[in-house]
């Protein structure tokens, strides 16, 4: 099989070399000689009119491993100190993706106290900084933000032998193992902090998603960990929907052509340009027509009078704003890579991948295809480090000379996906995981957010593996969605942040079934 890192474009990780940092499976895990195990602060947090005094802890969790090696897990909680009901409060933990990235994304971008300050369109301000987050999560629920194994501080200790944890990809960077980990810190967790009585919930974004929703089964399964609620953020449950380069394979190629038109109308190419508003109307137009006429026409393509397979190929290139002899030339299969290169040639820009909205100058307009950075990610990945190592020594407590990992790109690289396929062919998936959750735990909920103009994981592809993934009726009706003005982290975006915190509270509400306390 061959890697799966070169057919999917590393979610989370299309960025240049330098911010991958040290080799993740090289260094020992656990706090220095010069650094605490914990660091706990005492902060206030002004939110929706009230005031909340809440604990911040910054420090590490030692993962035992029935086998040699284990790790030393970096995390950062926030628990209120305020108001009544401790155990009646939820517990929300935190998954980013990559695999590679650590959780500072949702951290400093949605759900924590503080947030990286951002244009209200979710591009980087020209004045650096941290700002008080008034959409915090912590409003309605305790907060834990997780580093994988690999990622932020988070590291496997040396084996007892002496040799360096983490050496081989199967100690700790393959899907299973990487899941059982996870698994294994929550937890771990809950006993250390008293919180085994308190509903516990989990948000994954991209891969993280991947991980929330294999995790939704594992937890319950071996571990006695009962989800209350899943939130999958920008997620991918089938990377066989991410492929893109399969002339056989039609799926991976419509299921992003949405977001493209989208993506073209915004920048006032094709049909939907000048369209202000995405509204579900749009929506519900772009779903039936991939499913309709798009998966008929590049089904029937081969097939047709010249003609007719002619006039087809145009009508796409209308919808995705691109000329029509590109996509005749192509046959009607436009990747993302191809997309971002083409829409805006003319002007020689390039348009982002994770924010389609997003667009810089094309560093070799001459080059037929853009393999370089990112101009919706790549200053983010750098603005998000800098500030997150900042608020942990000057707000958190917790001071150390080593590296914080916000993107491991070695990692990425070398994970090792053969534990999750069957017979070792093929493609993971977490679908079949995430319906077996909802069938045997009944009153789990779970909500779906994308981004409408995130090019990597596009809404669409969720929508079609939900649909056709055979299920009781009982556990779709518990599955919700929420299509945000934004990208790959559409919460960065102003507006779809505070639509984001609305309906999450609106969800929490709903998965906790009337329970008082602290909650929303």
């Amino acid at each position: 099989m061959p890697r799966l890192a070169t057919l999917l474009p590393l979610l989370l990780l299309l960025v240049a070399d330098g911010a991958a940092g040290e080799t993740a499976a090289a260094r020992a895990g656990g706090p220095a000689p010069d650094e605490p195990a914990t660091a706990v602060t005492l902060h206030q947090l002004d939110s929706g009119g009230e005031r909340l005094s809440f604990r911040a802890t910054a420090g590490f969790l030692p993962i035992p491993d029935p086998e040699d090696p284990a790790a030393d897990m970096f995390f950062v909680a926030y628990q209120r100190i305020d108001g009544d009901g401790f155990a009646a409060r939820p517990v929300t933990f935190f998954l980013n993706g990559g695999p590679g990235a650590a959780s500072v994304w949702l951290h400093l971008g949605a759900a924590g106290p503080k947030r990286l300050r951002l244009e209200p369109d979710g591009q980087l301000s020209s004045v650096p900084g941290l700002d008080v987050n008034p959409h915090s999560w912590l409003a309605f629920t305790d907060l834990v933000f997780v580093d994988p194994v690999g990622t932020g501080f988070s590291r496997p200790r040396p084996r007892s032998d002496g040799s360096p944890g983490g050496a081989h990809p199967q100690d700790f960077f393959t899907v299973s193992r990487d899941l059982e980990s996870l698994a294994a810190f929550m937890r771990l967790w809950l006993d250390r902090f008293g919180r085994r009585s308190s509903p516990p919930f989990l948000v994954g974004e991209s891969y993280g998603g991947f991980r929330a929703a294999r995790l939704a089964r594992l937890l319950e399964e071996r571990f006695d960990i009962r989800l209350k609620a899943v939130v999958l953020v920008s997620p991918v449950l089938e990377f066989e929907l991410l492929r893109g380069a399969d002339d056989h394979n039609l799926l991976p190629w419509l299921t992003r052509y949405p977001s493209f038109a989208l993506t073209a109308g915004y920048h006032g190419r094709g049909r939907y340009a000048g369209i202000e508003e995405v509204d579900e109307r749009l929506i519900a137009e772009l779903e039936d027509w991939a499913s309709g006429e798009l998966l008929s026409g590049l089904a029937r393509l081969p097939r047709l009078p010249e003609a007719e397979a002619r006039a087809f190929l145009v009508g796409l290139s209308d919808r995705l704003g691109l000329p029509p002899e590109l996509v005749i030339r192509r046959r009607g299969r436009i990747g993302m890579q191809l997309f971002a290169k083409e829409l805006l040639r003319d002007r020689q820009r390039i348009v982002g991948l994770y924010d389609g909205r997003a667009s810089g100058a094309d560093p070799r307009p001459d080059r037929p295809q853009h393999r370089g950075g990112d101009p919706s990610f790549d200053p983010l990945a750098a603005a998000f480090a800098a500030a997150f190592s900042s608020y942990l020594a000057q707000e958190l407590g917790w001071r150390t000379d080593r590296r914080y990992l916000v993107l491991a790109r070695e990692l990425a690289e070398h994970w090792d996906y053969r534990d999750a396929l069957e017979g070792g062919m093929g493609y993971p998936g977490a679908s079949d995981d995430l319906v077996e959750a909802l069938a045997l735990l009944p009153d789990m909920r779970v909500l779906i957010v994308h981004g409408l103009y995130d090019l990597v994981t596009a809404w669409y592809a969720t929508r079609w593996v939900i649909d056709h993934e055979p299920m009781p009726e009982s556990a779709r009706a518990r599955i919700d969605w929420l299509l945000l003005p934004g990208g790959h982290m559409p919460y960065l975006d102003a507006r779809a942040l505070r639509r984001l915190d609305e309906r999450v509270r609106s969800f929490y509400r709903s998965a906790l079934g009337g329970i008082s306390g602290s909650g929303p």
